[in-house]
């Protein structure tokens, strides 16, 4: 994980009926700001009906224009072991988040209980957490992004017993989920704790990975605010964490974002759970 990134967001969240809404111009990366992602969706999904041509992608995305963060993803490249790794972690045990060398998490959201869950199964929600993806008419299109309830990865040997975020795609994307507005104390200390995982999609080419899809947490200090503090995430194939600390501003709001990005066409997958918001030292019980 990477030293935390400023990164000012010319966009305004309000959550309204568990959905986020957005305003602004752009953000940082000069893409136009995200959209709210509401079922039913026309297009669906799946199949993408935007599929970009792969020379376009190469020539005028990846060559010119490819992410920082991107070319940060590629140094943790598993080439070679597509999937998710068979092995313990202090987190996890391959697919299964159990914590067996960890202390549990005080999660103010573990997205475990069915019905909490709406939507449909291209865009599925969990409260007030909402989703939203980038749609710059271009390479990043909204309608190719696919949000779901995953009972597996997270759940894994324990299928059955809960679930958590998915967001995925074959084409180019940036999305998110993100979280109610949650008040606090102003000037507080908040600290923000999240488990993910980057699904390691196999080779593009014998020796070539393309590992460039990466994951991170954003924190809104004022939720109607202009402005995120970010930590990326990296790790691929087992689930790891990411933490960023905040001062909350004079507002008394936050606001959490989930997010994944892939900048190019590959088979991106990445996964999200067990949220812990940590204000002055002490554990929020709820945030959706």
């Amino acid at each position: 994980m990477r030293p935390r990134m400023w990164i000012h967001l010319v966009i305004g969240l309000v959550v309204l009926v568990g959905l986020v809404s957005f305003s602004g111009v752009a953000d940082a990366a000069g893409h136009l700001p995200p959209v709210p992602i509401q079922p039913p969706r026309d297009p669906l999904p799946i199949p993408n009906s935007g599929v970009l041509n792969p020379t376009s992608i190469y020539n005028d995305l990846i060559v010119p224009a490819l992410p920082a963060p991107s070319m940060e993803a590629d140094k943790f490249e598993l080439s070679g072991q597509p999937g998710i790794l068979k092995k313990v972690t202090n987190l996890a045990n391959g697919t299964t988040l159990n914590y067996m060398n960890a202390p549990r998490p005080k999660a103010c959201v573990d997205f475990n209980m069915g019905s909490r869950w709406e939507g449909d199964l291209f865009t599925n929600y969990y409260m007030g957490w909402g989703p939203f993806a980038v749609d710059d008419g271009g390479f990043y299109r909204a309608k190719n992004v696919v949000f779901s309830r995953e009972s597996v990865v997270g759940p894994g040997r324990h299928y059955g017993s809960g679930y958590s975020l998915k967001i995925s795609s074959t084409q180019p994307y940036a999305a998110g989920y993100g979280s109610p507005v949650i008040s606090v104390k102003p000037g507080a200390q908040v600290t923000v704790k999240v488990r993910y995982l980057i699904y390691n999609h196999g080779n593009i080419a014998a020796n070539n990975q393309w590992a460039y899809d990466w994951a991170s947490l954003g924190v809104k200090p004022d939720a109607y605010g202009d402005m995120a503090i970010y930590v990326n995430g990296y790790v691929r194939g087992e689930w790891a964490e990411m933490v960023n600390t905040v001062t909350a501003g004079q507002s008394g709001q936050i606001m959490v974002l989930l997010q994944a990005h892939s900048p190019a066409a590959l088979n991106s997958n990445i996964y999200f759970d067990d949220v812990e918001i940590w204000v002055d030292g002490e554990p929020l019980d709820r945030c959706y």
